[in-house]
């Protein structure tokens, strides 16, 4: 399958969508993430890890919204957007990170504003990054792994009361968003920005299902 091909060397072939594809894609996520995801499943039957925000969350619109619409779209900004290394999605990127650091340092009613510090990450994006061009090289697969292990070890945050020691096992607490990372990657460059965002809301739509019928019908 190319999507292994892609895992280990970087190299695709671009093409456009089908539906079957994106299908495809989300089956081989939901397999692979099964067996994955049993070391974490054996920590917390063993009480070894802290409670999972989503443990506590209410069934509401608004949670749901925010997990199968909101956070694809932001965390495909923020990830999967600068894996074509151009100005304008760096730049982006970076100030969605910006953003998301200022907020949990200030709180939720400052923010946004904080886009004008960004201003210099632009200028020093555009300095780097406008006499290169980036293609399936290793440059690319090394750019995939750093995104990949950032937007995996972002999720540990998902748990309540992280501890120091969790930090040095994130890639077994965050195995199945490490999966989803190099599958939401791989669709991102070989169909394009808009089907990863696409396929994320699906993987999370459909890992969500109990909740959306629980909020349905309660």
């Amino acid at each position: 399958m190319e999507l292994f091909s892609f895992i280990r060397t970087g190299e695709f072939v671009k093409s456009k969508p089908k539906a079957q594809s994106l299908f495809l894609l989300l089956f081989t996520y939901l397999i692979f993430a099964i067996p994955i995801t049993f070391p974490l499943i054996l920590l917390n039957a063993f009480d070894l890890i802290p409670e999972h925000i989503s443990q506590r969350s209410d069934v509401s619109l608004k949670y749901i919204l925010s997990v199968i619409i909101f956070a694809p779209i932001i965390e495909e900004l923020a990830f999967r957007l600068p894996l074509i290394p151009r100005y304008k999605y760096i730049s982006f990127s970076l100030s969605i990170f910006i953003i998301a650091i200022g907020k949990s340092i200030w709180g939720t009613n400052y923010g946004y504003e904080l886009y004008l510090l960004a201003l210099p990450t632009f200028g020093l994006a555009h300095y780097i990054f406008k006499d290169k061009s980036f293609n399936t090289t290793k440059q690319l697969k090394l750019i995939v792994h750093i995104s990949v292990i950032l937007f995996a070890f972002m999720h540990i945050f998902n748990f309540i009361d992280v501890e120091f020691w969790m930090y040095f096992i994130f890639p077994i607490l965050t195995a199945p968003q490490i999966l989803m990372g190099y599958i939401l990657s791989f669709t991102r460059l070989k169909y394009g920005f808009l089907y990863g965002v696409i396929l994320h809301m699906l993987i999370n739509f459909t890992l969500n299902l109990p909740l959306v019928i629980k909020y349905i019908f309660s």
